[in-house]
């Protein structure tokens, strides 16, 4: 599939071939700052218990809420879809939530 949730559900197949279980997805699209706080606490009780977990956010550019659970996250992975962002945007978010967050990035097709 060509979209963030996508590339999400592919890492969690990929996961589970080497745990099991607990390996947990959550969509914070569209999260407030409030709802963002509460992810944060599910996403890393669930690690602290074990588990895996993979996070899809909207653009932090246009979500600045998604910026402090990417912090906690472990890693972050960049999703562009071609056509639609450009390079100024893509390290934007990159100088956001900080280089060395960053395992590596995707281009998806165009929506």
């Amino acid at each position: 599939e060509g979209s963030a949730e996508g590339v999400a559900q592919a890492l969690a197949k990929v996961a589970q071939l080497h745990k099991d279980d607990g390996v947990k997805v959550i969509s914070a699209r569209g999260a407030d700052l409030a709802q963002s706080s509460r992810l944060i606490i599910d996403m890393t009780s669930h690690v602290a218990q074990g588990g895996i977990c993979i996070v899809v956010l909207d653009s932090v550019l246009t979500n600045p809420a998604g910026i402090p659970l990417a912090l906690a996250a472990d890693a972050a992975l960049l999703c562009v879809h071609l056509g639609e962002a450009d390079s100024e945007s893509a390290q934007r978010t990159v100088e956001l939530v900080g280089a060395s967050r960053f395992v590596g990035a995707v281009t998806l097709p165009p929506r």
